[in-house]
C-alpha cells in the first residue's frame, strides 16, 4: 500500500510529531516571534512573503490561468454570485484531437453537452474527487460511523497529546473561584465540606487539561490532510440530484406536459429551459470578460451583511439605542464600503468599453445594453445582500424566541432566582416604579418599533447606490439615479418586520413575570399604607404591638431581595430590577424606620421629661427656706417626693424596655442622645442623698422653728397681761382737764391691742402651719370691752373740747348752724350714754364725774345756739346786717376774722326774738332765691 493509504479504525497514527506540528501550526524557522494567533490566521490565509519559491510559481500559474464560467478558479470555489445556477467543473475534453467542445465533437460528445450531460459531468467528477485518495490503496472508504468518529476523537484527546506540553493549571483560578464557595454549611461538617472542595478542585482542573487537549486536537483536525491521515472527518455528504416537478408550479403545468402521453420526457416548457441555458451558456454578455471580472470582483463583498451580529450577544446586554446605533452605523459602514471601493472598481471594469460605444454612436443612441445588464447584475448582488443580511439579521433575533413548549411563557420563581447562564440576552431592559405600579424602559412598542427601524434603515441605505448608467454612458432621461433594490412594503421586508414584532412581544410578554414576582409588595408604595403608619404612630400602641408592625416590613425588605436576582436574564432581554428592588425594599425600610422613629422620638422626650423632674426634685430638696412657710411647704414637698420618685422609677423600668427594644431594632444614638440616656438613668443615685440630706436639714430646722415660736408665744402673752393692767388703770382717771393726755392713751392702746391681734393671728397661723394647737389670747377681745366706754367718754370730751373752740374761735362764716347743732346733740346723747353705764353698781366714780361736767358745758354751750343759729345763717344779706346792726345798737358786718366769741356777749342774749325774727326772713328770702334759680 501507498504511504498515503488512510488508517483503519483500530490504528491511531501519531497525532503530533515535528513535521506534523509544524505543518499545523504553521511556525516559522525564523527568527522572529509570531504569536499562536497570528501562526493559526496565517495557516488558512497565508501572506505572499509566507510562501516559498515553488509556491508563488504555483500561485503564479494559476493565477495567469484564463478563467471561465465552466472552469471556477481557486478564489471561486462554491456558487457563483449572479448567476442562476451552479457553476460546472471542467469543460469536457475532445478524446482525440483535445478540442474543446464548443469548437466541434461527436455525436457521442454532443449529447455529453447536454443539460443532463453536464448535471453526470458534475456528479462523476465529485465521485472521481472522493476516491482519488484510495486509489492504489486496499482501502476503498473512509470511517464513516458518527460513534466511530467520536470514540476515535476522545482516543486521541486521552492519549494522543503529552500533557508534559501543556500549559498548567493556574492556582489564581483556583484561588479566585475558592473565595466564591462558603466553608461553613449549617449541618455539614467541616472535614466532609473539606473532603467535596478538593474533589471539586480536581475535577476542575482535570476538566481544564481535557479541555486544552480536546482544542489542540480540533486545532489539528482544522487542517483537512492531518483529518484524513487521522481518519477523523466528516464523511462527504451524499449527491443529490432534484428535478424540478410542474406541481410546484401550477402555472407552468400546461406548458410542462410530456410530448407523448407514453413519454417520459418533459413538454415545450422543459425544452425552453435547455434551450436557454444552452444559449446562455454560449452567450457573450455572461462570458464577457468585464462580467466576469465583476463577478470575482463580488467575491470580495459577498459575504458582507447590513448588519452585525457575528459579536452578538454581547457578554453584557446591550441598551436598545446603542443596539441600533451599532447596526446603523455597520450598515452605513458596508453601504460606503460598496460606494467608495466596489462601485468604483465596477465603473472602472466597464468604463472603456461604455466610452468606446458612445464614440461609435451618435449621441442620440441609447445606452449601451450592457450596462443595463450590468445593473441588472448589481441589482441581483445588491439585492442577495439585502436578503442575506434580512435573513441574518431576523434569524439572529429569532434565536431569542421564546420555546416552542411554552416553558418560557410562565417562568417560575426559580427562573427569577437563579445564577445559572444558559442564555446571553441581547437587549437590557430596566424596570422602574411608576407611582403605585411598574414600568419597563424601554417598553414592548419602543423596542419593537427600533427593532423594525433597522430593517428600514437597510432598504434605505441600499437604495442610495447609484446605477452605472449615471456615472458612464447616456442614462434614459427621467429615469432614477440609484438602484431601486427593494423598499419597505414588499413582502420581504413585511414579513420580516412581523417576524420581528413577534419575537419582541413574545419576550416582552416574559416580563409581566417580573411584574406578578413584585405585585405582592406594591402596596408599599401606595399612600393608603403611609396613612396606615402615620396613624399607628400617632395613637399608643405596646412595644410587642410595634414590635409585630416593624417585623412586617422588615420581613418584606428581605423578601423583596429575595423575589428576583438584580438582572434576570429572558430569552432577548436582561431585565435589570435593582432599581425596583432597592425602591421597594427603601421604602420597606423607610416605613420601619418611621414606627422606630416613633419609639425612639418618645423615649428621648420621656428621657427628656424625666431628667427635668429629676432636677426639679433635685432642685427642690436643695433649697434652704427662710420662712416657716417655704419650710413646711419643702416639707410637704419631701413627702411628696417619695411617691413622684416612685412614679419615676415605674417610668424608668418602662423606659429600659425602650431602650432594648431600640438596641434590638439597631436603632441609631447620636452622642447627644446616648449621653442623655446616661444622665437619665443616673439621677436616681443623685437624688437619694439629696433627699436624707434634706430630710436632716428639715428636722434642724423645724426643731430651731418650734424653740423660737414657744419664745414668742410666752411673750406674745406677758405683752396681752400688760394690755389688760394699762385697760384698768384707765378706771383712776377723773380730771377733765386732763382729756388730751387720756385720749391719746386710750388711742396707743387701741392701736397696740390692733397690732397684738395680728401678732396673735400670726402666731396661730404658725402653730397652724407647724401642726401645733392654736393658741389662745382672750386678753385681746377682754381688753377692747373693758377699754369702750372709756374710749366713748374721753373721745367725746375731746372732741367737744376741740370743736367748741373751733366754732367759738374760728371764722363766723365757716360756721354751719345746721351741723354744729347736729354735732352737739349727738355729743350730747353719746355723753348720756356713758354717764348711763358708768352709773351702774360696781363702776369706777371718776369717770362718771367727768362724764357728768361734760354733761354741764353741752348744755352750756346749747344755750348758745339760738343765737349761734340766728347769727351764722347763710341767708343774710347786706340789709339783714343792716338791721342787725339796729338791734346790737352799732355797725356789725362779720369779715373773715370775725368769730362767735367776739358776739356772743350777755348783752345780746335779751335781743335773741329781733335777731331771729331777722334770722327768719333771711332765711325764707334765701330759700326763695334757691327756688326761682
Amino acid at each position: 500500500p501507498r504511504v498515503t493509504a488512510t488508517a483503519e479504525e483500530g490504528i491511531f497514527p501519531t497525532l503530533l510529531d515535528g513535521a506534523q506540528w509544524t505543518q499545523a501550526a504553521t511556525f516559522n524557522q525564523d527568527d522572529r516571534f509570531s504569536s499562536p494567533s497570528q501562526r493559526i490566521g496565517r495557516y488558512y490565509r497565508q501572506q505572499l512573503n509566507e510562501l516559498d519559491e515553488a509556491q508563488l510559481e504555483a500561485k503564479r500559474a494559476e493565477r495567469l490561468q484564463p478563467a471561465s464560467p465552466l472552469r471556477p478558479s481557486v478564489e471561486r470555489k462554491g456558487w457563483a454570485a449572479g448567476l442562476a445556477c451552479k457553476p460546472l467543473l471542467t469543460p469536457l475534453e475532445a478524446s482525440q484531437n483535445g478540442q474543446s467542445s464548443f469548437a466541434g465533437h461527436s455525436s457521442d460528445a454532443a449529447g455529453e453537452s447536454s443539460a443532463f450531460g453536464l448535471l453526470s459531468r458534475q456528479r462523476a467528477g465529485a465521485e472521481a474527487q472522493d476516491q482519488a485518495l484510495f486509489e492504489g490503496t486496499h482501502r476503498q472508504a473512509h470511517i464513516t460511523d458518527a460513534d466511530a468518529l467520536q470514540a476515535r476523537f476522545d482516543q486521541y484527546v486521552q492519549h494522543g497529546v503529552d500533557e508534559a506540553s501543556l500549559a498548567p493549571f493556574n492556582k489564581m483560578w483556583a484561588i479566585n473561584a475558592m473565595e466564591q464557595v462558603p466553608r461553613e454549611l449549617a449541618g455539614v461538617p467541616t472535614v466532609t465540606i473539606d473532603r467535596r472542595l478538593n474533589q471539586m478542585l480536581h475535577e476542575v482542573s482535570d476538566l481544564y487539561y481535557m479541555a486544552v487537549k480536546a482544542s489542540i486536537v480540533a486545532y489539528v483536525l482544522r487542517n483537512p490532510a492531518e483529518a484524513k491521515r487521522l481518519e477523523i472527518t466528516i464523511p462527504p455528504k451524499a449527491f443529490e440530484l432534484k428535478t424540478f416537478h410542474p406541481s410546484e408550479d401550477p402555472s407552468v403545468a400546461e406548458h410542462a406536459r410530456p410530448t407523448a402521453p407514453d413519454s417520459l420526457a418533459l413538454g415545450l416548457w422543459h425544452e425552453n429551459v435547455l434551450s436557454g441555458y444552452e444559449a446562455i451558456e454560449r452567450s457573450l454578455l455572461i462570458n464577457h470578460d468585464g462580467m466576469l471580472q465583476m463577478l470575482d470582483l463580488w467575491t470580495v463583498y459577498q459575504n458582507l451583511l447590513l448588519c452585525n451580529v457575528s459579536a452578538l450577544p454581547p457578554v453584557a446586554a446591550l441598551e436598545l439605542d446603542r443596539f441600533k446605533d451599532q447596526q446603523h452605523a455597520h450598515c452605513e459602514r458596508v453601504v460606503q464600503m460598496l460606494k467608495k471601493k466596489w462601485f468604483p472598481a465596477v465603473l472602472e471594469i466597464f468604463k472603456a468599453e461604455a466610452t468606446a460605444y458612445e464614440s461609435e454612436h451618435d449621441a442620440h443612441a441609447a445606452a449601451s445594453p450592457l450596462l443595463g445588464v450590468v445593473s441588472a447584475l448589481m441589482f441581483n448582488q445588491l439585492r442577495g445582500l439585502l436578503s442575506a443580511s434580512v435573513r441574518a439579521y431576523v434569524g439572529f433575533v429569532e434565536a431569542f424566541a421564546a420555546r416552542p413548549d411554552g416553558s418560557d411563557l410562565e417562568p417560575d420563581e426559580a427562573a427569577l432566582t437563579s445564577d445559572a447562564v444558559d442564555q446571553r440576552p441581547l437587549l437590557l431592559v430596566r424596570m422602574l416604579v411608576e407611582g403605585e405600579g411598574f414600568k419597563f424602559l424601554p417598553s414592548a412598542s419602543t423596542m419593537a418599533k427600533a427593532m423594525i427601524s433597522i430593517l428600514d434603515h437597510f432598504v434605505v441605505m441600499i437604495n442610495t447606490i447609484p446605477r452605472i448608467e449615471t456615472e458612464i454612458g447616456r442614462a434614459a432621461g427621467g429615469g432614477s439615479k440609484y438602484l431601486a433594490v427593494a423598499s419597505s412594503e414588499e413582502e420581504l421586508i413585511v414579513l420580516a418586520k412581523q417576524r420581528l414584532h413577534a419575537v419582541v412581544e413574545a419576550n416582552m410578554d416574559l416580563t409581566e413575570a417580573m411584574v406578578r414576582a413584585y405585585s405582592p409588595f406594591t402596596y408599599l408604595l401606595t399612600a393608603e399604607t403611609d396613612t396606615m403608619v402615620d396613624d399607628f404612630c400617632a395613637t399608643k400602641h405596646t412595644l410587642p404591638e410595634v414590635t409585630l408592625e416593624i417585623a412586617k416590613f422588615d420581613r418584606a425588605s428581605k423578601d423583596v431581595a429575595k423575589r428576583t436576582l438584580p438582572e434576570v436574564r429572558f430569552n432577548l432581554v436582561l431585565v435589570a430590577c435593582q432599581a425596583v428592588s432597592s425602591k421597594l425594599s427603601d421604602r420597606a425600610v423607610d416605613l420601619a424606620g418611621r414606627l422606630r422613629s416613633t419609639i425612639g422620638t418618645s423615649f428621648m422626650a420621656k428621657n427628656v421629661e424625666m431628667c427635668a423632674r429629676f432636677q426639679e426634685i433635685y432642685l427642690r430638696l436643695g433649697e434652704h427656706p427662710t420662712t416657716d412657710e417655704e419650710m413646711v411647704q419643702l416639707e410637704r414637698f419631701l413627702g411628696e417626693s417619695t411617691g413622684l420618685l416612685q412614679r419615676l422609677n415605674t417610668d424608668l423600668n418602662e423606659g429600659r424596655k425602650a431602650l432594648r427594644f431600640l438596641v434590638d431594632q439597631a436603632y441609631h444614638l447620636d452622642e447627644e442622645q446616648l449621653r442623655l440616656v446616661g444622665e437619665t438613668w443616673a439621677w436616681p443615685g443623685k437624688v437619694k442623698p439629696k433627699v436624707d440630706e434634706c430630710n436632716k436639714r428639715l428636722k434642724a430646722e423645724r426643731s430651731r422653728v418650734e424653740d423660737e415660736l414657744a419664745l414668742r408665744r410666752d411673750n406674745f402673752l406677758l405683752e396681752c397681761e400688760d394690755f389688760v393692767a394699762q385697760a384698768q388703770a384707765f378706771e383712776k382717771l377723773g380730771d377733765i382737764s386732763r382729756v388730751a393726755e387720756s385720749a391719746t392713751a386710750l388711742a396707743n392702746l387701741a392701736a397696740g391691742i390692733k397690732e397684738a391681734k395680728e401678732v396673735g393671728q400670726g402666731i396661730n397661723e404658725e402653730e397652724a402651719l407647724l401642726g401645733f394647737p392654736l393658741s389662745q389670747f382672750p386678753q385681746l377681745t377682754e381688753v377692747p370691752a373693758m377699754i369702750a366706754p372709756y374710749q366713748a367718754l374721753w373721745n367725746t370730751v375731746n372732741d367737744f373740747q376741740k370743736s367748741s373752740f373751733e366754732w367759738l374761735h374760728g371764722s363766723m362764716k365757716a360756721v354751719d348752724p345746721e351741723v354744729v347743732e347736729a354735732e352737739v346733740k349727738a355729743m350730747w346723747k353719746g355723753n348720756f350714754k356713758t354717764i348711763k353705764a358708768f352709773s351702774d353698781e360696781g363702776m369706777p366714780q371718776a369717770p362718771l364725774k367727768v362724764a357728768e361736767t361734760l354733761k354741764e358745758r353741752i348744755a352750756e354751750f346749747q344755750e348758745k345756739m339760738p343765737l349761734i343759729s340766728a347769727l351764722c345763717n347763710k341767708g343774710m344779706r347786706d340789709r339783714h346786717w343792716e338791721k342787725v346792726s339796729e338791734v346790737m345798737g352799732q355797725p356789725f358786718r362779720p369779715t373773715d376774722s370775725t368769730n362767735l366769741s367776739m358776739v356772743l356777749t350777755p348783752k345780746l342774749a335779751p335781743k335773741l326774738a329781733e335777731l331771729e325774727e331777722i334770722s327768719g326772713a333771711a332765711s325764707k328770702e334765701y330759700s326763695l332765691e334757691k327756688a326761682l334759680d
